[in-house]
C-alpha cells in the first residue's frame, strides 16, 4: 500500500503486511544507490511486548529531523562524532515517558560490519525494553532477552532484505 506522508508530502510511505500477526510494520521511502540504503526509517512493533522500535538508516542530521517530525522526540544525550551506531529510548517531549525505542545506523550496504552493528544495537533495544518492564536478569530471564532480541533483529533483517530485493530488481519507487 503506497500513501503520501501527511507531515511531508514529498515522502511516501509503504505499509507492509505484518511479519507476525500481532505486529504492525512499515517503512519510509528513502534513497538507494550503489547497493546502499540511506535516509529511511523502518518501524516495528514487537509482537511480544507491544514496544515500538524504529530503525533509521541515514545521515545524522536527517535522523534527528525525522525524530522531531515523526515521533516528537529529541535525542537529549551528548552526540559523539565517534558514534558508528546508536540505540536509545525515545522520550516524550511533554512528560518524558518512554514512547518507543530507536536504533540509528549511518548506512546499510549489507556488509558484515553493519549486520554486527545492527545486532549490537538491537540487543541494546531488547535490554531497554525488558528493563522498562521490570524484568530481572536471572537464569529464567535469559530466554526473555534472547527471544526479544530475535524478534527485533529478525524482523528488521526481513524488512531490510525485502526492501533491498525490490530495489535490486530495479523497482526503486516502492510499487509492486
Amino acid at each position: 500500500v503506497l500513501r503520501q506522508d501527511q507531515d511531508d508530502p514529498q515522502c511516501r510511505q509503504i505499509l507492509l503486511l505484518p511479519l507476525v500477526s500481532s505486529s504492525d510494520t512499515c517503512f519510509r521511502m528513502g534513497e538507494v544507490s550503489e547497493m546502499k540504503i540511506m535516509n529511511m526509517a523502518f518501524v516495528y512493533r514487537s509482537s511480544q511486548w507491544g514496544a515500538k522500535v524504529v530503525l533509521y538508516v541515514g545521515a545524522r542530521e536527517r535522523f534527528l529531523e525525522y525524530l522531531k517530525r515523526r515521533h516528537h522526540c529529541n535525542y537529549r544525550e551528548r552526540w559523539s562524532e565517534d558514534f558508528c551506531a546508536l540505540s536509545f529510548r525515545m522520550l516524550s517531549q511533554t512528560d518524558g515517558h518512554v514512547t518507543g525505542y530507536c536504533i540509528w545506523l549511518p548506512e546499510m550496504n549489507f556488509h558484515t560490519d553493519q549486520y554486527v552493528s545492527l545486532a549490537h544495537e538491537c540487543l541494546h533495544a531488547a535490554v531497554h525494553i525488558l528493563d522498562d518492564r521490570g524484568v530481572v536478569y536471572d537464569d529464567d530471564a535469559k530466554e526473555s532477552l534472547t527471544y526479544t532480541f530475535d524478534d527485533i533483529y529478525g524482523n528488521f533483517l526481513k524488512m531490510l532484505h525485502r526492501f533491498y530485493k525490490k530495489t535490486d530488481e530495479g523497482n526503486t519507487d516502492g510499487k509492486n
